[in-house]
């Protein structure tokens, strides 16, 4: 092997490692971005702020430089705001907004089963164990690593509840 092909391929592992890194790094800093976000809707949301909350939301939104994933963020939260006010309608239609916007990003696995989820939560909570018992096979035990402790707490909760003999 000449020394310039092991040169070559030095400074492409050198460029890769690099590359690795900083996309680590960004990505880091993404989670903590919208894990500032969720917090600040969720002490809006705890002291009844819902307008402030929903106006924080709308400003990310529309604005043009946010990202899918922000988009799906954006609408994932404004679902739960409405989801805590019973305003079940305006909560599914966000919640098919984030969707819409979730698998247009890089993270459609993930977006797609805290959706599934979220619905069925919505579904449960309505009263309509039918729809319940349709997406309950769509979401399997591997699927769960997607979802808070908190959440995942709640999905176990249901399932023993629609287990319980009729």
């Amino acid at each position: 092997m000449s020394y310039i092909t092991c040169k070559k391929k030095a400074l492409l592992r050198t460029f890769l490692l690099i590359y690795f890194f900083l996309s680590s790094l960004i990505s880091l800093g993404n989670n903590d971005k919208y894990a500032k976000l969720n917090a600040e809707i969720t002490t809006f949301n705890d002291s009844h702020n819902y307008e402030q909350a929903i106006l924080r939301l709308e400003n990310i939104i529309t604005n043009p430089k946010s990202s899918h994933y922000d988009l799906y963020n954006a609408y994932y939260n404004k679902y739960l705001t409405y989801k805590r006010l019973f305003n079940y309608t305006h909560a599914l239609n966000n919640l098919d907004l984030a969707l819409k916007a979730g698998l247009l990003s890089e993270k459609k696995e993930e977006v797609q089963i805290q959706i599934n989820i979220e619905r069925l939560f919505v579904h449960f909570d309505l009263l309509e164990f039918d729809k319940v018992t349709q997406i309950l096979p769509t979401i399997s035990r591997e699927h769960l690593k997607y979802i808070s402790p908190e959440t995942k707490a709640f999905y176990l909760s249901i399932l023993g509840t629609m287990e319980l003999p009729k």
